[in-house]
């Protein structure tokens, strides 16, 4: 209960300008001042997002390309199907022919 106790409010002190952020959250690197470490970063970000948008829309593309490629395979498989399905009936005929044919050879 004490360290609940001891604990205190602090509030944000107020800002007159964004020139002391910059330098307090961008240190200098090698002598570049807070402000263009800020604009290298800001850069760096930008060109960030824009390759993760185009290998994005790339990679709708991409899927569009596979869905057109699945869909003709699925309608190639259902006329080989339709094929197989035609190919057994006739079959089934000409064997019942066969069969007829021998039972007359016989009689």
């Amino acid at each position: 209960m004490d360290v609940l106790t001891s604990l205190t409010l602090t509030t944000l002190p107020e800002i007159a300008s964004t020139e002391p952020l910059v330098a307090a959250a961008v240190p200098s690197i090698a002598g570049w001042s807070g402000l263009t470490v800020l604009i290298i970063a800001t850069l760096a970000f930008v060109a960030g997002a824009a390759a993760v948008l185009l290998f994005v829309r790339q990679s709708e593309k991409d899927t569009g390309d596979l869905q057109k490629k699945l869909l003709k395979s699925d309608q190639q498989l259902k006329r080989y199907q339709q094929e197989v399905s035609e190919h057994f009936i006739t079959v089934s005929h000409l064997t019942t022919n066969i069969a007829q044919s021998y039972r007359q050879i016989h009689e």
